[in-house]
């Protein structure tokens, strides 16, 4: 793997037990963003259908399943947004973990979306199957081999392309609108009914 910057050593990615600390952290942040969002956006609809005079009508399931695609997508998006745009996850930033590219370049969305997708196959078995692809010096799992990418130290010298607290912000700002609109969407699902 070549060297972010000429005479820096090449990236050393970290093990599977620090990474799924910083996973079991961002379901925790995912889980809450979600509800958090999905109750504001039901209590203002419900709010705005009561000040028109209307029912509410839910019909406790979405049509097509959508129960179970939205935040499905939402997840593949939580981890995509934040390693793009910021190289980490607040998982991987409070355990200072950063997603790079194998060449010490930051994620991009591409990398980030095929990483965040194939996340489900490296949890089957409770990550057994990240565990046991997981070989040193780059500790790649499934999704990070195809993306061709790497999580290192949030100081390791490889990266080339180090991104400040602002673009944490615009991913937040960028996943809550997101999380919104999936919420809109069970909104009109659920009141569409079966």
């Amino acid at each position: 793997m070549p060297s972010a910057r000429p005479g820096a050593p090449p990236a050393e990615g970290k093990g599977f037990w620090i990474r799924a600390g910083a996973y079991l952290i961002d379901m925790v942040a995912f889980n809450a963003l979600y509800l958090f969002t999905s109750a504001i956006v039901f209590f203002v609809y419900g709010v705005l259908q009561v000040l028109a005079g209307l029912d509410l009508p839910f019909y406790g399931e979405a049509a097509g399943g959508l129960d179970y695609v939205v935040p499905g997508v939402l997840l593949v998006l939580y981890f995509a947004v934040f390693e793009w745009l910021f190289g980490a996850t607040l998982g991987k930033l409070l355990l200072r973990l950063r997603v790079i590219r194998a060449g010490g370049a930051r994620c991009t969305l591409g990398a980030a979306l095929i990483r965040s997708a194939l996340r489900y196959f490296d949890g089957l078995f409770f990550g057994l199957l990240a565990y046991i692809t997981m070989k040193p010096p780059l500790q790649q799992r499934m999704g990070d081999k195809p993306a061709k990418t790497v999580v290192v130290d949030a100081k390791d010298p490889a990266i080339r392309e180090p991104r400040d607290g602002g673009w944490f912000v615009v991913a937040l700002l960028l996943y809550l609108v997101s999380n919104v609109a999936g919420a809109l969407v069970l909104v009109g699902a659920w009141s569409a009914g079966p």
